[in-house]
């Protein structure tokens, strides 16, 4: 049954994932060696300790009641008590008015969108970003625009916020300088706008070396986060886990006042339970869970910059992430990434073509390689079939 002209405009820009179809696809392909998700490795979860805390909330009926019960849409006391501290660790100097728990990043993501942006708004990303955020930037009727082409600073009128990922960044891996992040900084300023911070992955660094600050801890120095115009998005989903589904945005106290009002006509508020464990892992500590994290993941792309180097030169170049998830590949064949993708399958392994990661429609000769679930053992064999791949199109290419 058709029901024409009732859907919503929303609902008419919504895009599929096209990371998502490729999970189901592994799931569906026993054979496929699939380096496209950025999901984190579930062995990694710290399940005993999740459990710990489930049998410390479930232990009397009063924090039995309480971990099941309605929460603050703000997010639990006691949780928002210790991601202050959490940012102040951090360089950020704030309290529990400048932070909103959130049902995740990608919820973050939403709130503020809905918050700042009408239709025909602009939304300043770089020149390769998440692709979940432009989901959401499109969907709320978003003019979304790269940095890159922004050929002199303007005044910004429509411009609602610049979009940025600073620390090992999805797709690229790479770290913002601090000077790129002055610059930042700086055309926010230029063009009166918000500045949205997102940093899933901050904490999976591979080296001891201090990251540069964040923009929000540049923008405000030792004040408040109400002195300032940055939005920090942070997320457990990746050195906890995903499905407690847990993150926070830090930013002035009246923006995070309406991004509260937004959330209780969503979801009232953040899972009680979920928050509950979350901070009773806090509260013990996760410092060397979060090591064990981080040297598990860069074991797994040691082997996979291996690889790389045994079978992919010189078909293509690529960065040494010093954390996060991912590499990023750029072709050195006249081969476009998008269309590789089909006969790569077809060969036994998958990734994502950097095309998922433009704000427009054009073509892309970089892929992203993600070596957070893939067994290291596998690794080498997933890259051979890629090479492989791309050397049977080449020649099919001088055959024609």
């Amino acid at each position: 049954m058709s029901y024409p002209n009732l859907f919503s405009r929303l609902s008419t820009r919504l895009e599929p994932s096209g990371i998502r179809k490729l999970e189901q696809l592994a799931k569906d392909t026993p054979d496929l060696i699939s380096l496209g998700p950025g999901q984190p490795d579930g062995t990694l979860f710290p399940s005993a300790e999740i459990f710990s805390a489930l049998s410390v909330m479930f232990d009397s009926p009063d924090t039995t009641a309480r971990a099941l019960q309605y929460g603050q849409s703000r997010g639990n006391p006691e949780l928002l008590a210790l991601l202050v501290q959490r940012m102040r660790d951090q360089g950020v100097t704030c309290d529990t008015s400048n932070i909103l728990v959130t049902a995740g990043a990608q919820q973050a993501i939403d709130l503020i969108t809905q918050l700042l942006v009408d239709d025909g708004d602009s939304v300043l990303v770089q020149p390769n970003t998440y692709p979940g955020a432009l989901q959401v930037f499109r969907a709320r009727g978003a003019n979304v625009e790269s940095l890159a082409d922004q050929a002199a600073p303007m005044q910004g009128r429509g411009t609602k916020f610049i979009y940025a990922m600073t620390d090992f960044q999805n797709p690229t891996g790479e770290v913002l300088s601090e000077k790129e992040r002055a610059l930042l900084l700086a055309t926010a300023r230029q063009r009166d706008t918000f500045l949205v911070e997102d940093s899933p992955y901050r904490e999976i660094k591979f080296s001891d070396h201090d990251l540069p600050p964040s923009l929000l801890e540049m923008d405000c120095g030792n004040a408040s986060p109400d002195t300032g115009r940055t939005l920090f998005i942070g997320s457990f989903s990746k050195i906890i886990a995903p499905g407690l589904r847990v993150g926070w945005i830090v930013g002035p106290a009246n923006v995070i006042s309406l991004l509260t009002l937004l959330r209780q006509g969503s979801d009232l508020q953040p899972g009680t339970l979920s928050q509950e464990i979350v901070a009773n892992l806090l509260e013990h500590g996760i410092d060397a869970h979060v090591a064990r994290v981080r040297q598990r993941y860069q074991a797994r792309r040691d082997a996979m910059l291996d690889a790389l180097q045994a079978h992919l030169f010189p078909y293509a170049t690529w960065n040494a992430p010093e954390g996060g998830f991912f590499v990023w590949v750029k072709l050195s064949v006249p081969i476009d990434a998008r269309e590789l993708l089909d006969k790569a399958i077809e060969n036994g392994v998958a990734y994502v073509p950097g095309s998922e990661f433009l704000h427009d429609t054009r073509s892309s000769s970089n892929l992203r390689l993600s070596f957070s679930i893939a067994d290291p053992q596998c690794m080498d064999e997933a890259i051979r079939r890629l090479a492989d791949t791309i050397d049977a199109v080449l020649k099919n290419t001088t055959s024609d």
